[in-house]
């Protein structure tokens, strides 16, 4: 499903690769839509352990508590970090978190956004985070404007397609003394040259080739276009940023 999107409400931001770009900002009725597929979801397994918990009385009572505690809080978290910034209802919607550089969001992030959702839910159903959302200019609501995040319309690009034809046992093995001897900033620029590739002229391609070339000549690979994107794809898919 792909909402129809308002491309006059933006984020913009400029990447380390000198290209400012627009990020779409998803409004209420998306964020709302996605809320309300994740909160079915959850729903059925409260139900779900009900059911298999009820047996065991008291105990099974218990467990069905630490059960919800543990959904309720650490479901959009686990999704939001290792699902590319989408839970379930999120992704049916064509919506995503991103950090403030547009980069994926990481645990420490997700937890604050998320921790946060007690102030947003408050006084009931969400009031003052609709109300956030509606009055923000980014759409934000409190948990996002604490932790530096916003929700943008997702939309698949030469990156996901990379990645979907491509794995960690893919990686030429040329490739790994060369990440291992990067730092986390700097894999984090490769990540980021990754998924901003396809909005990048050959020109300037070839201007951050030209940067990276005494790196690539110290391990003796070949300073080609090519070889650039194929080296950012890797560090991405093999999770060398963690």
């Amino acid at each position: 499903m792909m909402p129809i999107v308002d491309a006059s409400v933006s984020y913009k931001i400029n990447t380390p690769e000198g290209t400012a770009i627009s990020l779409p900002v998803a409004g209420l009725w998306s964020r709302a839509a996605a809320w309300l597929i994740d909160l079915s979801i959850r729903a059925g397994i409260y139900i779900l352990l009900a059911i298999l918990f009820s047996i065991a009385g008291l105990f099974g009572q218990g467990l069905l508590l630490i059960s919800f505690f543990i959904l309720e809080w650490f479901y959009p978290v686990f999704y939001e970090v290792l699902n590319n910034g989408m839970t379930p209802g999120k992704k049916i919607i064509g919506i995503r978190v991103v950090s403030n550089s547009g980069l994926h969001i990481d645990w420490s992030t997700s937890m604050s956004r998320n921790l946060l959702r007690f102030i947003d839910m408050l006084p009931v159903i969400y009031g003052v985070g609709f109300a956030s959302i509606l009055l923000s200019r980014h759409s934000q609501r409190i948990g996002d404007i604490v932790a530096g995040t916003y929700v943008i319309y997702h939309h698949e690009n030469k990156l996901a397609s990379s990645l979907a034809l491509s794995s960690a046992a893919d990686i030429k093995t040329q490739y790994l003394p060369l990440i291992q001897s990067l730092t986390k900033a700097e894999k984090m620029a490769f990540v980021s040259y990754a998924e901003r590739k396809h909005i990048l002229s050959d020109d300037r391609k070839g201007e951050l080739l030209d940067l990276i070339r005494p790196l690539f000549e110290q391990y003796r690979l070949d300073v080609t276009v090519d070889n650039f994107n194929q080296l950012a794809l890797a560090i991405v898919d093999s999770n060398e940023t963690v």
